[in-house]
């Protein structure tokens, strides 16, 4: 009985020995973001998180607040958009004023 030559070539394949594995480590996850702190603003209680004081920096939109802290050097003080911290920002982003996205 004559074996296809596709079949000949599978029959020399040999596993390797356990001692010639390659050991990889085994996977790592990434570091989960802290837990999302769901807190209720008004006007007065926004205005703190300006930056100012070491304290972070919060831009509201449209009744949404957003923690722009890694834009400090945009939003915080002595940034182009100081205004906007600690603050609604709706009512200039709704007058054409353009806002970077962090």
């Amino acid at each position: 009985m004559m074996i296809p030559p596709l079949a000949q070539g599978f029959s020399r394949i040999r596993p390797l020995p356990r001692s010639r594995w390659v050991q990889t480590p085994a996977a790592t996850l990434p570091v989960p973001p802290p837990p999302t702190v769901f807190k209720t603003f008004t006007p007065p209680t926004l205005l703190p998180y300006n930056g100012t004081s070491n304290m972070p920096v919060y831009l509201a939109v449209r009744g949404r607040v957003f923690d722009v802290t890694p834009g400090k050097n945009f939003y915080g003080p002595g940034g182009p958009y100081q205004n906007f911290a600690g603050r609604d920002a709706s009512r200039g982003s709704r007058a054409g004023v353009s806002m970077p996205i962090c």
